[in-house]
C-alpha cells in the first residue's frame, strides 16, 4: 500500500504538544505506509490503528479527526494511559496473547526495557521511507529525534521532544 506523508504543522513555541502531535501523525502514517496497521487489523483496505499515549497531551485536540479525514481508510483508536504501568500492561498483554497497541508513547528511559522484551521493533526501513517520499517532511526533524531512540544501531522510536518522550 503506498501513503503520502502529511506535512507537519508546527504550533508555536511554548505548545508542547505540538511537535509531539506532529510526531505521532508521522509515525501513524509511517506504520499504515509500511505495514498495514499492525496489531490493529486490515479489512478490505480498511485500517484500525490503536494509539496509546501517556499523558493527554500527547493527543490530539482534534482526536485524530484531521488525520482520519486525510485517511478515510483509517480509523485511530486512542487511550490515555496515564498511570504509568504502560510496559507491565504490555507484558501482561504479551503474556496473554492479547492483542497490543500499534502505537505507544512512553518515557525514553524506558526502551532498552522494551527492547529487552521484544515489545518493539526497528523502524529504520519507515524512516528511510519517509525521507525520500516526503524529504521537507523528514527535515523539519531534529537529528536527536532519531538518535536518541536508537538502540545497537537501530531505530527503534522517535523522540520527538528530543530528550524526554518517545514514540515507538
Amino acid at each position: 500500500m503506498s501513503a503520502s506523508f502529511p506535512t507537519p504543522r508546527i504550533r508555536p513555541a511554548g505548545k508542547r504538544q505540538g511537535l509531539g502531535v506532529v510526531a505521532l501523525i508521522a509515525v501513524l502514517t509511517l506504520l499504515v505506509a509500511g505495514c498495514g496497521g499492525g496489531g490493529g487489523g486490515e479489512d478490505d483496505g480498511k485500517i484500525t490503528l490503536t494509539v496509546w499515549g501517556s499523558r493527554t497531551y500527547y493527543i490530539p485536540p482534534d482526536h485524530f479527526k484531521s488525520f482520519m479525514a486525510e485517511h478515510p481508510n483509517i480509523t485511530v483508536k486512542f487511550d490515555v494511559m496515564d498511570k504509568d504501568d504502560i510496559l507491565q500492561q504490555l507484558l501482561r498483554m504479551k503474556d496473554a496473547g492479547q492483542a497490543m497497541p500499534d502505537v505507544i508513547q512512553d518515557d525514553v528511559f524506558l526502551m532498552e526495557a522494551y527492547a529487552q522484551s521484544d515489545l518493539i521493533q526497528p523502524i529504520d526501513e519507515y524512516v528511510t521511507r519517509w525521507k525520500k517520499e516526503d524529504a521537507a517532511g523528514y527535515k523539519k526533524m531534529l537529528p536527536i529525534v532519531w538518535d536518541e531512540a536508537k538502540i545497537d544501531g537501530k531505530t527503534m522510536g522517535m523522540s520527538s521532544a528530543a530528550n524526554f518522550d518517545l514514540y515507538y
